[in-house]
């Protein structure tokens, strides 16, 4: 039930009430807003790195007018720790509570690496989205340990990927809430950024996802992304021995002395070794394979497995990443990464596979194709950029689309993001200072789907707003009408797979940029 009231709007949902807030954008359009409701109960206590468990009823009216807590977490920029344990909850936002007809559903999840990452305005404002007849909604989830810790005994019941299950959980609430916003639970199109687009595409092969969703878009990452799967590290037993635990490396007493510790020094760490780094993983907690079955596996094997038999096979997907994909290393490489030609990382599957010297004749085979002497890209080595886009993001987009070609029959967009502005290329400033003046850094989408502190009311002639015009158009057509609504860019083929939408200054549809590179890379997988 909804009361029409639109300046402090108030909605009965089958758990209890929540008051939301009215807003207006940046661009002076009137919205709704519904934040920090909870879909979980707090994960602490007993329920610390396990699964989530849904919210419980509430009495009274819950106050849903301001920016929730966002996930405990780290700040590798600043090293302070933030957020909270009791993180579990979603935000909803529309521009009128009662539409003639059921709205469109576009559900996000934020990227950052599994360890970091919030859901909120100060990111993820919605103020593009607002004249377009959709409901919007973010979703926050656990992060690094207390999201992604994994242990091999089962009687500990924490076989991994809680946070995969807070997402889960959260979609399940979508389903079952949504219509209450006057939302369509029929019509959800899921999206997400880096490795919250990794995410999105574990949903599509996840049988626990199944049917929570009916369209996706997966920016800048897939779960086949050398870093989008962790591998077994004894992370557990690496954590605890950083904050003093000097016994054995048995999971109970390591999980007990885990849940001993003050909650923010689960998060307070770096583990990372140089080797772990070369690889191309981005972290010590992530989504991982599973180490036993249970009655709410996510991963029971790995995800290129998963893939044949996944149940997003069948649905409209969009999927795709930017010019300069690689300039990401710069941020959780080390920041000479990009200041000489590329050595030739491999992902730690081929070391772990094959000798030194079949692992030396690769190297030398991709660097044949990417090192051109000479070629800068401001300060940084074009080479390098154009390694660690392939390596790190490119080449696993790659393969899950020749992958979902060959197993699925549902449609597949597949764009090239190459839009390049002097003053409103958020991250690659981010990532790269005044190092560079140019270039189209990883998950720079973001810059023209979400308003956040980092951005600025913008002139409607500008090439930026019209990109922010296209971006949002893309998006909405999309969860309007299972296409992003361009009659040139049709879905791809298995005869042409690398043809991708050219989003610039003067869109098309081409040959990726990229075709021959990864046809280098493709050979070391036959």
């Amino acid at each position: 039930m909804v009361d029409k009231q639109t300046l402090n709007p108030l909605i009965s949902l089958s758990l209890g009430k929540i008051r939301g807030a009215q807003r207006t954008s940046v661009y002076g359009i009137s919205y709704l807003s519904f934040e920090g409701i909870p879909y979980g109960q707090p994960p602490v206590g007993k329920l610390i790195f396990k699964s989530p468990q849904p919210a419980l009823p509430w009495k009274g009216i819950k106050n849903c007018s301001e920016n929730p807590p966002i996930p405990l977490q780290k700040n590798f920029e600043t090293s302070e720790v933030m957020g909270s344990e009791d993180c579990l909850n979603l935000n909803v936002y529309m521009n009128q509570l009662a539409p003639a007809k059921r709205l469109p559903v576009l559900v996000w999840i934020f990227g950052g690496g599994f360890y970091m990452g919030q859901a909120n305005r100060k990111y993820y404002s919605p103020d593009y989205f607002l004249d377009r007849d959709v409901i919007v909604v973010t979703i926050n989830y656990r992060v690094c340990s207390l999201g992604f810790l994994s242990v091999k005994d089962p009687k500990m019941q924490i076989p991994g990927n809680a946070g995969l299950k807070d997402q889960v959980l959260a979609l399940k609430w979508i389903k079952h809430n949504i219509a209450y916003f006057n939302g369509d639970p029929q019509n959800v199109t899921l999206f997400g950024i880096s490795s919250g687009a990794a995410c999105v595409h574990y949903h599509l092969i996840m049988d626990l996802s199944k049917g929570l969703f009916h369209k996706a878009i997966c920016m800048g990452e897939s779960a086949l992304s050398p870093w989008a799967c962790a591998p077994s590290r004894n992370n557990a037993f690496n954590l605890a021995k950083l904050h003093g635990y000097a016994g054995v490396n048995n999971d109970r007493q390591v999980v007990e002395f885990l849940n001993s510790l003050e909650a923010e020094k689960l998060v307070n760490h770096d583990l990372m070794s140089e080797e772990e780094l070369g690889y191309g993983i981005a972290g010590s907690f992530g989504i991982c394979v599973e180490p036993y079955a249970n009655d709410d596996s996510a991963v029971p094997k790995d995800p290129i497995e998963m893939i044949a038999n996944g149940w997003g096979n069948s649905i409209p997907l969009i999927i795709g990443g930017t010019a300069d994909e690689g300039l990401i290393a710069r941020y959780f490489l080390t920041e000479g990464a990009l200041d000489s030609p590329p050595v030739g990382q491999l992902p730690l599957a081929f070391h772990e596979k094959y000798d030194k010297e079949a692992l030396r004749a690769m190297r030398n085979k991709l660097l044949d194709i990417h090192v051109e002497k000479g070629m800068l890209m401001g300060k940084l080595h074009k080479s390098s950029i154009d390694y660690y886009s392939i390596f790190l993001v490119w080449h696993g987009i790659h393969r899950s689309i020749l992958a979902r070609l060959f197993y699925g029959s549902g449609p597949t967009y597949v764009y090239h993001f190459d839009f390049d502005s002097s003053s409103f290329s958020h991250l690659r400033k981010r990532f790269c200072g005044t190092d560079l003046d140019c270039g189209v850094a990883h998950a720079e989408e973001v810059s023209y789907i979400w308003f956040g502190d980092f951005s600025w009311k913008l002139e409607p002639t500008s090439r930026e707003f019209k990109m922010i015009d296209t971006m949002i158009g893309i998006c909405t057509n999309f969860a309007k009408y299972s296409n992003p609504g361009i009659d040139e860019w049709q879905p791809v083929d298995r005869f042409e797979p690398t043809l991708c939408f050219n989003i610039s200054n003067n869109s098309q549809v081409k040959i990726s940029p990229k075709t021959e590179m990864l046809s280098v890379w493709d050979s070391l997988y036959i």
